[in-house]
């Protein structure tokens, strides 16, 4: 609400003791103290996942906001850097908030920002890289043993790399397995 006597630091704070909250999901339309939202980001985030929708990202929905709530709504740019270095995932919509929060409570937290992508295309590959660039994530280098395994499984013709196609693959072993079994006479 509108934090009248607790505020996101004070949240923040009592979620990163809480064994019981795996992830922190916050709405903000705006905050009264900068400082202590960032420190107490910063803390948390080192621990839980912390998502935040960050309304009020337009002018005129930046000013119904601080109308609103009487707080701090600042530019949406400066809020994009606040919450990045904060250690903070933006999101923008419901539907994305509650894809995250299934995702942070099957996956468990990342402690760096490569990533490896597995993918049943190339075009969903290749948008999973522009999600990555999207959220400062880098495509990790796949170890010379893993490479050796995704190429045993593929066909000769595929290239193996992050991101990892399966599709090929896919189809490669079931024509193996299966070759013979719709041949006609």
């Amino acid at each position: 609400g509108n934090t009248c006597d607790v505020d996101f630091a004070d949240g923040m704070e009592y979620f990163e003791q809480d064994n019981e909250t795996k992830i922190v999901a916050l709405h903000i339309e705006g905050i009264r103290d900068a400082k202590g939202f960032i420190k107490a980001a910063n803390h948390l985030a080192r621990k839980k996942p912390v998502l935040a929708l960050k309304t009020g990202k337009s002018e005129y929905a930046a000013e119904a906001a601080q109308s609103h709530t009487g707080s701090l709504v600042g530019k949406d740019e400066v809020w994009e850097v606040a919450l990045r270095q904060s250690g903070i995932t933006r999101i923008n919509d419901i539907d994305e908030l509650g894809d995250l929060v299934r995702a942070f409570s099957l996956l468990p937290l990342m402690r760096g920002t490569k990533v490896g992508i597995v993918s049943a295309s190339g075009g969903l590959g290749i948008m999973s890289i522009d999600a990555c660039q999207q959220f400062h994530l880098e495509l990790a280098e796949l170890s010379s043993i893993t490479m050796k395994r995704i190429k045993a499984l593929s066909p000769p013709w595929q290239d193996v790399g992050n991101p990892v196609d399966i599709w090929p693959a896919q189809s490669h072993q079931l024509h193996r397995q299966h070759g013979g079994t719709f041949s006609l006479p």
